[in-house]
């Protein structure tokens, strides 16, 4: 089959593979390299994150509303009539 034994250590891998770990590990690996920290601060299910996002998208847009009633009715006392 031309498999000469003298060439099999040069096909050899002898480097680290780090993405063949199983997913957890490789994940936890990576966000210690990256971020030099062994773990995400708070973990919370994705129906919790997702009922967060939403108050947060609800805050600002009342937020957001209040600002331009207040920059309506500056203008409306600073325009003269």
């Amino acid at each position: 089959m031309g498999l000469n034994p003298k060439r099999f250590g040069g096909l050899a891998n002898h480097r680290p593979e780090p993405w063949k770990a199983p997913l957890p590990q490789f994940h936890r690996r990576h966000l210690c390299q990256e971020v030099r920290r062994e773990g995400p601060d708070v973990v919370v299910p994705v129906e919790e994150y997702a009922r967060q996002l939403e108050r947060r998208k609800a805050a600002r847009k009342t937020a957001k509303a209040a600002r331009a009633k207040q920059a309506a009715q500056a203008t409306a006392e600073a325009a003269p009539e």
